[in-house]
């Protein structure tokens, strides 16, 4: 269970620690994508296999949302101890593939054949704004998963964590930012503000509406009575966009901020 949050140097202590937890492990570690694109081609059980075969071997195994190639899931990425080499991002590792997979790329063997590319680009690693500006060993021969054609141009905002944290690790989602607009808006802005910011940020719904949510805040907040409620509404509007599902099942506390 995570500490009482007193004050702004508990946030940002939590952050540090978090951070070092998040991109430092002890040990080789693996991220397993868990949203619903990589359990129906069979996640669940590559992530049953690989705490019953690599836990017990002091590797970290982690879930994780959608990196957004859906058609390749299980997508699998491996990362070393304190940046010890490439973070390499797998594909198609069902059950029977994840131990060979993990003990090869703990060998310094990584298997290009079942690679989508390696991690080594800005949008998928955190900058100087995080307080780490890490140095990757990259693999020459190997495809920088930000320059595929598929990830090519993309400049993920909201998505910026999916495929990357722990959706349901708190801290992980602090690691990364998360919270610090939050306490802003609670020990530095009046409620009028926080509702200005908004409409002045020109936010809109990602409905077919694209209603500005700056007037949605402020119609709340002039509107009769003490207790509000606030719904999410994670309805589809485009079919097959599954906008929202990648955000609840990859980034949930964003929602929650």
């Amino acid at each position: 269970m995570m500490a009482r949050i007193n004050g702004h140097s508990d946030l940002e202590e939590i952050r540090r620690r978090a951070l070092t937890r998040l991109l430092e492990p002890d040990s080789l570690a693996v991220n397993i994508g868990l949203a619903s694109c990589g359990i129906a081609a069979g996640a669940a059980a590559t992530l049953e296999a690989a705490l019953e075969q690599l836990a017990p071997e002091g590797i970290e195994i982690r879930r994780t949302g959608c990196l957004g190639y859906c058609e390749l899931e299980p997508l699998v990425e491996v990362l070393g101890p304190g940046w010890e080499g490439p973070r390499v991002v797998y594909r198609d590792i069902t059950a029977d593939k994840i131990g060979q997979l993990v003990r090869s790329h703990r060998e310094g063997k990584y298997l290009t054949d079942w690679a989508l590319g390696q991690m080594t680009d800005a949008w998928s690693l955190p900058d100087e704004n995080y307080g780490v500006t890490p140095s990757l060993e990259c693999l020459p021969d190997m495809a920088n998963l930000a320059q595929t054609p598929y990830y090519d141009g993309q400049y993920k905002v909201a998505l910026r964590n999916c495929g990357y944290i722990d959706p349901d690790d708190i801290e992980h989602y602090i690691a990364r930012g998360g919270y610090a607009a939050l306490w802003r808006a609670l020990t530095e802005m009046s409620p009028e503000d926080v509702v200005e910011t908004v409409v002045s940020s020109g936010l809109r719904g990602r409905g077919g509406a694209g209603f500005p949510t700056g007037l949605k805040w402020r119609f709340m907040a002039q509107s009769p009575g003490d207790v509000k409620y606030v719904i999410v509404n994670a309805d589809e509007g485009d079919p097959g966009a599954f906008m929202d599902r990648a955000l609840l099942e990859g980034n949930p506390h964003s929602i929650l901020e």
